[in-house]
């Protein structure tokens, strides 16, 4: 897929005002419009800026739906164990824990980047567990699952964590989807 089109398919998703019959109609119009065969998003982004509308994809709008986040970035991993099985959000860092780390950095517990879907099951299991204590021995191996740096585990490392996680997750979306626009 080219990635202007998966750009523009994206906008609309994270941004469900565009959703309407009379933007979507204008939209249509505009790629009917196109003389070539090059996809018009600037085009298109130009007439949602008009409307008011967001034309980037960034950490808010990343953070507006974390399942689909993470279901474009770790599509080959989401095999539930069984069919009732529901996703849940896992703050890898616990929001409970959150008065334990400075105040400049406690929105950041409820970031994207402190984010990770999981199933039911697996994340009440977890609780409030921090990190350096949650991925030991046999759950080691989820660390490259859950796009985490190693060595940032523990709580005087969240800063460096989601540092380290910002960049990881602007590179996969550019590895996988080949969207290099995510403005992280």
């Amino acid at each position: 897929m080219r990635p202007s089109v998966l750009e523009y398919m994206l906008i609309i998703v994270y941004n469900s005002n565009l959703r309407s019959d009379s933007r979507l109609k204008e939209i249509v119009r505009i790629i009917d419009a196109e003389k070539t065969d090059e996809f018009p998003l600037e085009d298109i982004k130009k007439y949602l800026e008009h409307t008011g509308t967001k034309t980037s994809i960034d950490e808010v709008s990343l953070n507006s739906d974390p399942i689909l986040t993470f279901s474009l970035l770790q599509r080959n991993n989401w095999r539930p164990w069984y069919d009732k099985n529901k996703l849940h959000i896992d703050h890898i860092f616990p929001i409970s824990k959150k008065e334990e780390i400075p105040e400049t950095l406690r929105p950041l517990v409820d970031s994207i980047f402190n984010k990770y879907v999981v199933f039911a099951g697996e994340n009440i299991r977890k609780g409030d567990t921090l990190p350096d204590e949650y991925f030991t021995g046999e759950r080691e191996k989820l660390i490259d699952q859950y796009i985490l740096p190693k060595e940032y585990l523990s709580k005087k490392d969240f800063e460096k964590m989601i540092e380290w996680r910002k960049q990881k997750i602007k590179e996969l979306f550019n590895e996988r989807l080949n969207l290099k626009h995510i403005k992280i």
